[in-house]
């Protein structure tokens, strides 16, 4: 089962009274004082 399909059935099984939405945040770089942000490597 696909990853996010396991997170869905966990959050509606366990929390789903309780949550509405979840926000997921990608494996991005991010710096301390902008926050997560994404590029782009020319080559």
């Amino acid at each position: 089962m696909p990853p996010l399909q396991v997170l869905e059935d966990f959050l509606n099984r366990h929390l789903g009274d309780t949550l509405s939405g979840v926000h997921i945040l990608l494996f991005f770089p991010w710096s301390s004082d902008d926050g997560f942000w994404s590029f782009t490597i020319a080559r």
